[in-house]
């Protein structure tokens, strides 16, 4: 769902885009009344003469069909971009993020660091409460910039080599992240057994052109001149956010000395597991800084641009949705005061209440299917267009456009019911001496 706290009333272009919405209402609001009336008859209008309006039937259809419009897009949009984000905030990761510290690697380093951090990890895990500790090039949330091309299998032509992200984790790195291994097995930590062997996720093995898990075990593939045995496929994760593709990936034991720290705490407060693990680092890399974060806000942080335009979005359409209903509000009290003696007379001559109402509210049906024409295609194509950004996207369906022409039409019927209704009400005789 999108985040309650979202601290968006703090940015400035919110409150603009407020003022925008209000002036373009008030002014789609108020615009017939103003430039129908002649200049020349303001001093009738002072006097509280009836000025006859021109060019009124025209500026009033064309003003209530726009609302129309605006209201059908903006309630059709409103509906999408919500189900589109509860869709990725619902989706599962593929792995674990909660009660995770992560700890950059130290800048400070020589030839014996990434022993230190074999360690490290071992004596991590003998605190009370620290459940795993892994060390990895890169971790969820951070986009993994290794891009190695020119893998293919072995046996196969190099020019059918194709382009695999490479991520460097040690033998932990899949049970301390909870993920799933579909075929075959992990690797076990052993630098002589395992220096040569490595796991694909499920979207590098079928990007391999592997049908199944199961097919790719034991078979070679060539990565960097070297010949490596693919021991296990693992299942997809989402490396970065659901809206971005899952790409093919390949996981070896650990050749570079940059990279990640990940420990698991359990049953410990975050505050702790932070100093307890600082203590031990700066014990085996003295002079480096612990530079640290906890994953769960770290990944989800790389969606919170998104989310605060959800919610802009969201209170953007409202208030302008708002601003719609006055405007129809005001026009459909003007268009009944205009009727004024017309509705007399039909009273006078036996017309009923709904028959009344009926003649009323017929031009603005018409106004209503002539905006939902325009609106509906409109909307359809912009909300395609946003949504094509989306790795993992909703298919917008009927009751998207749908329910938002039903609810401007039953906001049009009673708004129309309500203005319309005072004056049908009223005694026809002072109805027509009112003209």
């Amino acid at each position: 769902d999108l985040p309650v706290n979202t601290p968006v009333w703090h940015q400035p272009w919110v409150y603009v885009l407020i003022v925008i919405a209000f002036i373009a209402g008030t002014f789609s609001a108020g615009i017939y009344s103003v430039v129908s009336i002649p200049a020349s008859r303001s001093s009738e209008v002072l006097k509280g003469t009836s000025v006859p309006i021109r060019g009124k039937a025209i500026t009033r259809k064309l003003l209530v069909t726009f609302q129309f419009i605006i209201a059908i897009g903006l309630i059709s949009a409103t509906t999408v971009i919500f189900s589109q984000y509860r869709l990725i905030s619902s989706t599962p990761l593929g792995f674990s993020m909660d009660n995770m510290l992560v700890v950059h690697s130290p800048l400070v380093r020589d030839s014996l660091s990434l022993a230190k951090l074999g360690t490290l990890k071992k004596e991590l895990t003998m605190i009370p409460g620290f459940e795993g500790a892994t060390f990895s090039s890169v971790i969820p949330g951070k986009p993994n910039m290794y891009n190695r091309g020119g893998v293919y299998l072995y046996g196969s032509e190099p020019t059918s080599g194709k382009n695999y992200r490479v991520t460097e984790a040690d033998a932990s790195f899949f049970d301390v992240y909870d993920i799933r291994i579909l075929a075959g097995e992990p690797l076990r930590g052993h630098d002589e057994a395992d220096r040569l062997k490595v796991l694909l996720n499920a979207r590098g093995a079928l990007w391999t052109g592997f049908n199944t898990p199961q097919e790719a075990i034991g078979k070679k593939l060539v990565l960097e001149n070297e010949v490596y045995t693919i021991a296990g496929v693992v299942d997809n994760f989402h490396q970065l956010s659901p809206k971005e593709p899952i790409e093919p990936q390949i996981f070896r034991l650990p050749r570079r000395y940059k990279g990640y720290l990940t420990i698991n705490f359990e049953n410990i407060p975050p505050g702790k597991a932070r100093e307890e693990a600082k203590m031990l680092y700066t014990s085996f890399f003295p002079g480096n800084p612990f530079e640290y974060f906890f994953l769960d806000d770290f990944y989800n942080s790389q969606n919170l641009g998104e989310k605060r335009f959800g919610v802009v979005f969201i209170l953007f359409s409202g208030l302008v949705i708002i601003i719609t209903i006055l405007g129809l509000l005001g026009l459909s009290a003007y268009t009944a005061q205009q009727k004024k003696k017309e509705i007399g007379i039909r009273k006078v001559l036996g017309a009923s209440a709904l028959s009344i109402f009926n003649i009323m509210f017929r031009s603005y049906l018409f106004l209503w299917a002539f905006a939902a024409l325009i609106a509906l295609p409109l909307t359809w194509y912009l909300i395609e267009k946003w949504l094509d950004s989306f790795a993992l996207r909703i298919e917008p369906h009927t009751a998207f456009f749908a329910i938002p022409v039903i609810i401007v039409l039953l906001v049009a019927l009673l708004t129309v019911w309500v203005q319309s209704g005072r004056i049908i009400k009223m005694n026809p005789v002072e109805s027509i001496q009112a003209e």
